[in-house]
C-alpha cells in the first residue's frame, strides 16, 4: 500500500488512494481483523524484522498468563517485495547472488553461503489457556511453556561476536519453561545464510547445548525465504 501510494504521488496527490495513510500503519491488519471477529482484548503490532512474530508469541502467552485474555491470535506477516526492499538488501549485499541456481541459493550454514532469499508470506497461531481450550473441546497442537525477550545491543546487523545476546535469550527461555537444557532434541534457528550470522548462532547454539546426540536444528528461512 505504501508503496503504491509512493507510486501515485508521482502523478499527483489526487491518484492516492485516501486509506494509504490507515492501511500503511503496521497495527491495521490486526485491528479490521478485530472488527470482523468482535475481539476486544489486547491488540496492537510489534516490528522487530525477523524476530516479529517470535515477539508477538511470547507477548500473547503473557497476556494469558496475568488473566488478561483466554485466547490471543498472534504472528506476523512481510510484504517486501517491493523495488525499495530488494533494492536496500541488495546494496547492503545481503542476499544470495546464486541466480543460476535458484533452488540452492538459500543455504544456511553451507560452506558456500552467500547470503539470503527474500519471501513473503503470514503466520498466525491461535494461543488458549489451557482449561479454556480443554472445556470447549479444541484440538490442541503443543502447549506454550516458557520463552525469553534478549538485545544483543552490539551492531545494527552484525551478531554479536561472542553470541552473547543468543546465549542470554536460550538460557532466559530454559529458565523461564522449567525445562533442562538436555532435554531440547530441535532448535528452529533464524540462520539466514549469511557468513557472520549463522556462525555465531552456530556457535551459541553449541555453548548451549553442548554436544547432545538428540539435537536437531534446521531454519525455516531455507524453505520459505
Amino acid at each position: 500500500v505504501f508503496n503504491d501510494a509512493i507510486e501515485a504521488l508521482r502523478v499527483s496527490y489526487r491518484k492516492m488512494n485516501p486509506f494509504c495513510v490507515p492501511f500503511a500503519t503496521t497495527n491495521m491488519g490486526s485491528a479490521i481483523l478485530a472488527m470482523d471477529l468482535g475481539w476486544m482484548g489486547p491488540n496492537y503490532s510489534i516490528s522487530t524484522a525477523c524476530a516479529t512474530s517470535n515477539f508477538c508469541i511470547l507477548n500473547a502467552a503473557n497476556h494469558i498468563r496475568r488473566g488478561e485474555a483466554d485466547v490471543m491470535l498472534c504472528g506476523g506477516s512481510d510484504a517486501p517485495l517491493i523495488p525499495i526492499g530488494l533494492g536496500g538488501f541488495v546494496a547492503c549485499r545481503a542476499l544470495s547472488q546464486r541466480n543460476s541456481d535458484p533452488t540452492k541459493a538459500s543455504r544456511p550454514w553451507d560452506m558456500d553461503r552467500d547470503g539470503f532469499v527474500m519471501g513473503e508470506g503470514a503466520g498466525v497461531l491461535v494461543l488458549e489457556e489451557l482449561e479454556h481450550a480443554k472445556q470447549r473441546g479444541a484440538t490442541i497442537y503443543a502447549e506454550f511453556l516458557g520463552g525469553s525477550f534478549t538485545c544483543d545491543a552490539y551492531h545494527m546487523t552484525e551478531p554479536h561476536p561472542e553470541g552473547t545476546g543468543i546465549t542470554l535469550c536460550i538460557e532466559k527461555a530454559l529458565a523461564d519453561s522449567g525445562v533442562a537444557r538436555e532435554e531440547i532434541n530441535y532448535v528452529n534457528a533464524h540462520a539466514t545464510s549469511t557468513q557472520s550470522g549463522d556462525l555465531k548462532e552456530y556457535e551459541a547454539i553449541v555453548r548451549c547445548f553442548g554436544q547432545n546426540p538428540q539435537l536437531r536444528v534446521n531454519s525455516t528461512k531455507s524453505m520459505t525465504g
